[in-house]
């Protein structure tokens, strides 16, 4: 059974009120995107990191209430990958993290939020690191990408005194959370809202050629094989229908990959708009698995 804290539920409904009445998903103001995503963690109680990594530094904001908790551990899609006229965006902060609108109402007591390379930090020349625009596009999953979300991974689970994670990964950060969640056996779940599964994970644009292409997870060689070795983790795929672009046949694949004996579910959803999404969102994580969590 799932605990609901008192306190963090009374930080869920504030914050869901907030966004329920538009407050924070809408409006004008000088660095907008940045600075909405400040005073919404501060309203969930999520305090900010920079965690800094061998190529990047990497915004995160994370709420211990219950040290060796099981940790709710949210991965950002790509962000804010291409603007106006085809081309790529020079900073990947998402106009809208659905991943960062989820940890914010979740009541769980330990639930931590990271983002992708180079979002929330280009402000900053200090922080701006290797942030060049191949690593939210065509090199989304590089070998130095992975390396350093999963240092971050274990950072933050070192820092909520967690030995479980239920990981969560939205959009194109689905595929980065799939395959922290294939190398660390601490994640006993992992979840996927709206995910995208495919070499790269990032919108469809104009990629160089295959010998060009990083090695990691580049192939769908390489992707079948991360199918495979996520199949001992329990999982569930919400297909919300907030993307129409996406539906229950862009997870099926992966899922056949993963072998018979995978413990992994599609569950699918309708929701009017994010806000309903929110709203349901805390009674959505309760949903059992009808699986074992991995040991």
């Amino acid at each position: 059974m799932t605990m609901f804290y008192p306190r963090a539920l009374t930080i869920r409904r504030h914050v869901a009120t907030l966004l329920l009445g538009g407050l924070l998903l809408s409006g004008c103001q000088s660095n907008p995107y940045t600075s909405r995503l400040h005073k919404m963690a501060r309203q969930a109680m999520l305090s900010y990191h920079l965690l800094p990594g061998v190529t990047f530094d990497l915004a995160s904001w994370q709420r211990t209430e219950t040290p060796g908790a099981v940790l709710h551990l949210y991965v950002e899609s790509s962000g804010f990958v291409q603007q106006g006229g085809g081309q790529l965006s020079q900073d990947p902060t998402p106009h809208h993290p659905m991943a960062f609108y989820l940890a914010a109402v979740d009541p769980h007591p330990n639930v931590a939020y990271l983002a992708r390379p180079c979002q929330y930090v280009l402000e900053n020349p200090q922080q701006r690191r290797n942030c060049a625009p191949r690593y939210w596009s065509s090199h989304a999953l590089d070998d130095v990408v992975m390396a350093d979300l999963l240092r971050a991974t274990d950072w933050l689970q070192h820092a909520a005194g967690a030995t479980q994670i239920h990981l969560i990964g939205v959009g194109s950060g689905a595929s980065a959370a799939a395959w922290l969640s294939a190398k660390r056996p601490a994640v006993t779940r992992f979840l996927s809202v709206d995910g995208i599964f495919t070499p790269q994970a990032a919108p469809p644009l104009e990629l160089p050629p295959p010998s060009e292409l990083p090695p990691s997870l580049s192939t769908m060689e390489a992707f079948n094989l991360l199918a495979q070795q996520l199949a001992s983790v329990p999982q569930r795929h919400y297909i919300t229908g907030l993307d129409h672009t996406l539906s229950s046949n862009h997870i099926q694949p992966f899922i056949i990959t993963m072998g018979r004996h995978a413990c992994a579910h599609v569950a699918l959803h309708r929701y009017a708009d994010l806000n309903q999404l929110l709203k349901h969102w805390p009674s959505l994580l309760t949903e059992p698995l009808h699986c074992a969590d991995r040991s």
